[in-house]
């Protein structure tokens, strides 16, 4: 891949932080965050608070390591096949979001399932959760 992917972060939460800024740590020669908006303040911030002294202390804890990928590596796989799409016009997505969709309420069907101990028609479940 030859052009580095700037982006602006969306959210500095689980997958904010620890997917995409590991990734871009891990692989700066694909992705590069200019800027991050957060608009929740404590995932921005943490309070040192010692209880002995009664002084508070702004922090930063969460760092990011560039070992990591969640999903058995798979986060990255999915960012690079992203990545992948956007640069090479040819190369096409490993899945759509209709697949998505559909992978996630076959999730839901299957704890409801669990839940009710019943076979769930997913044709039936599908018109119940559109509405």
């Amino acid at each position: 891949m030859g052009n580095v992917i700037t982006a602006i972060l969306i959210g500095a939460g689980n997958r904010g932080m620890e997917v995409y800024g590991n990734y871009a740590l891990k692989f700066p020669d694909k992705l590069k965050f200019i800027a991050v908006a957060e608009p929740i303040q404590f995932r921005k911030e943490i309070i040192l608070f010692d209880h002995f002294s009664g002084t508070k202390e702004e922090i930063f804890s969460k760092k990011l390591t560039i070992d990591s990928s969640g999903h058995g590596g798979g986060d990255f796989a999915l960012i690079d096949a992203f990545l992948e799409s956007i640069h090479n016009k040819k190369s096409q997505p490993l899945t759509n979001a209709y697949e998505t969709l559909e992978s996630h309420l076959m999730a839901f069907a299957a704890n409801k399932s669990r839940l009710k101990a019943k076979i769930i028609n997913m044709e039936k479940f599908r018109r119940i959760e559109e509405n």
